[in-house]
């Protein structure tokens, strides 16, 4: 088989000149059929991510907007590993259909051949990934103006962007690799200074910042923590869970219990229904200009006065706290339940991402031998994981999925 070498700035390429397409290497058929398995797992996991946060209004938030829409590049990848892995296990060589006419030849040499429509989700994955750890860093250090600029429009067209950052740089790629020629699509060789700067831009770039990003945001939780503390062992006391109207139902109660105290005695001299209402009420409305003396119950031959009406900020304050307490709860849920996401972008990728950098590099690798071939199963099992760490950390999603278990279950009960 004779071959001819063609150079340029970008790439080199062996040409066969033999009208045959050129058989690339392919892997073992059981790498394969793990690969069909995560990827009919990534398909449901990630439908049932999307049904669930578009299902439901309050759950349309900016950040689980960008869940939703990580979830959708996911399925996406799921659903073309599945066509791409039947088409190669069916076909034998995998490369042997010839379209004829033109545009059906571009399709097919930069879109499929090259592999550009699997990995372009890959690289929107990896931008969207870097823009939740961004929206969270955000949240957590800059809440107020968060509020302001963080609004659903931008966020919709943040993510309009990542939809054309990462198809566009992997097309470009795949124009420098791919060529066709009269025997057919041609598959070049990568300038090693272009596959570098592709491990930069789609790997460790992103992994830096989503790396940065959680740092201050642990930094930020524990300064956080600190000041909970403070304030805690200032008020000398633990926060306690604040119940409506339990100063009304403490007042309320108090000739009830003086009569429990004194009524066997016949000790109780005076009390009325009238002052008692009269008590709860201008507990309940400390606004209210009602002219009523507040009651004064006599036991035991001592007067005793109810305690005095708490003014509005004193009544709110505990329970703005409170709201303020639980707000923090459900930020460090989501915050930390992505922390394990992008944890598990860095482990997924890193095996196959670092195959890639050293053999731009110029070491060996052996792509039929079980390294590479575990770091590919390694990297497609990143699409279908998330689904399970949303069920495990994600409370929100973990109680609207058990919702619609019921539901099912009443349905076909």
């Amino acid at each position: 088989m004779e071959t001819t070498e063609v150079t340029n700035d970008f790439l080199s390429t062996a040409v066969d000149t033999t009208p045959e397409y050129v058989d690339l290497e392919q892997p073992f058929p059981l790498f394969h059929l793990i690969q069909l398995l995560v990827g009919f797992l990534g398909v449901l996991g990630n439908s049932l991510v999307c049904y669930v946060f578009l299902s439901r209004r309050s759950l349309r938030n900016q950040t689980n907007l960008l869940i939703t829409n990580q979830a959708f590049v996911d399925l996406l990848s799921s659903v073309v590993l599945i066509v791409d892995r039947i088409h190669e296990l069916a076909s034998e060589p995998p490369t042997a259909w010839a379209p004829k006419a033109p545009f059906l030849q571009i399709i097919d040499c930069y879109l499929w051949k090259s592999e550009v429509l699997l990995f372009a989700p890959f690289a929107i994955s990896s931008f969207s990934l870097t823009a939740i750890a961004l929206e969270r860093w955000f949240a957590i250090i800059y809440p107020i103006s968060y509020v302001k600029h963080f609004t659903r429009r931008r966020v919709k067209f943040l993510i309009a962007a990542l939809w054309l950052l990462g198809p566009s740089l992997q097309y470009n790629v795949a124009a420098l690799v791919m060529s066709i020629e009269e025997e057919g699509c041609v598959m070049g060789r990568l300038s090693p200074s272009v596959g570098v700067l592709l491990f930069f831009g789609e790997y460790l770039l992103p992994a830096c910042v989503m790396v940065g990003s959680f740092v201050g945001i642990t930094w930020k939780f524990r300064s956080m923590n600190r000041v909970l503390v403070a304030e805690i062992r200032a008020s000398g006391n633990a926060p306690a869970p604040v119940r409506d109207s339990s100063q009304s139902r403490d007042t309320a109660s108090l000739p009830n219990q003086m009569e429990r105290e004194g009524g066997s005695n016949g000790e109780v001299l005076a009390t009325t229904n009238t002052n008692a209402e009269h008590v709860q009420n201008s507990v309940q409305d400390p606004t209210s200009n009602n002219d009523v003396p507040p009651p004064i119950f006599t036991v035991r031959g001592q007067s005793i006065a109810p305690p005095a009406p708490q003014s509005q900020a004193q009544i709110s304050r505990p329970v703005n706290r409170n709201v303020n307490r639980a707000a923090d709860v459900r930020r460090r849920n989501v915050t930390t339940t992505l922390l394990v996401v992008f944890a598990m972008f860095i482990v997924c990728w890193s095996p196959n991402q670092l195959a890639f950098f050293l053999l731009n590099l110029g070491v060996h690798f052996d792509f039929d031998g079980y390294f590479f071939q575990f770091s590919v199963v390694l990297a497609i099992c990143n699409t279908c994981i998330n689904p399970f760490i949303y069920a495990l950390r994600h409370k929100a999603y973990r109680d609207r999925v058990w919702e619609l278990y019921m539901a099912m279950r009443r349905m076909f009960a």
